[in-house]
């Protein structure tokens, strides 16, 4: 049941000044360090503790043939973007969408045979069905116009193009602006909202990203990746040996998606 990754995540589930915060590093000598653990750690988190996909990718299932319920690996499922097969002339075709149902709520989620419709029959020995679909955690992206007023405590955010901002954010939740991490400090509609002090004033037009993965799975990642920069090699000598943290696998191990393991 192989999974290929069509579009990769655009970005982290946290951020490289998230990850810096947390290790307390002011410079910016190791950013390509940091970042490269900070990947390491998210894909490690991903396919072995949680067989989750933590940010929004496209992703294609390929197998031999039909099944009435095909699970769909690495959840939160989004969409199925198309359910398609080789026949046994080796030609590329769609099946209809009436043909199937799409369940996004179970985890990991399912396509579906509908009642009273088959599946197509004429297809090729392997590999014959492709089922594209897209996962993760949801995620906001675009673009932001950042001010601060002269008297005002708190720095201001409004809406300038992609996705509008979600009344169902929280107070607290971090927005990065400009690739760095802020707190939202108050939501004042769907397209502003204003942040802690200490951004810059006057940014002007700039991107910003925001996605729901859970607490929880982001402290992992970061303990994770703190872990791989403070420890770089598997065995230390003169010490016992190292292994993944259990606050790691405490924190991410609730999270894991029976049945959603990619084989």
């Amino acid at each position: 049941m192989p999974v290929k990754i069509i579009e990769s995540p655009k970005v982290e589930p946290v951020s490289l000044d998230e990850l810096k915060r947390h290790l307390r590093i002011v410079h910016d000598d190791e950013d390509d360090t940091l970042l490269t653990y900070l990947k390491s750690a998210t894909r490690y988190a991903e396919s072995t503790l949680t067989w989750r996909s933590f940010v929004e990718r496209e992703l294609e299932l390929t197998l031999d043939g039909f099944q009435d319920e095909i699970r769909l690996p690495r959840p939160p499922l989004q969409e199925v973007v198309s359910v398609k097969y080789f026949d046994k002339g080796n030609t590329e075709q769609t099946v209809d969408t009436d043909v199937y149902i799409v369940d996004t709520d179970s985890e990991p989620g399912r396509v579906i045979r509908a009642n009273g419709k088959q599946w197509p029959t004429d297809l090729r020995q392997i590999n014959a069905v492709k089922i594209r679909y897209k996962a993760g955690y949801e995620t906001f992206t675009g673009t932001v116009n950042v001010t601060n007023g002269e008297d005002d405590p708190f720095v201001n955010v409004s809406w300038v193009s992609g996705d509008k901002f979600d009344t169902g954010w929280k107070i607290s939740q971090r927005i990065i602006i400009n690739d760095k991490a802020h707190k939202i400090s108050t939501i004042t509609d769907e397209e502003n909202l204003t942040i802690q002090e200490d951004a810059e004033d006057e940014l002007s037009n700039v991107n910003y990203s925001v996605n729901f993965v859970p607490a929880e799975i982001k402290q992992g990642v970061l303990i994770l990746a703190g872990h791989f920069f403070e420890v770089r090699e598997p065995v230390i000598i003169g010490t016992s040996v190292m292994t993944v943290p259990f606050t790691v696998e405490a924190l991410l191990m609730p999270w894991r998606a029976w049945g959603g393991e990619a084989k």
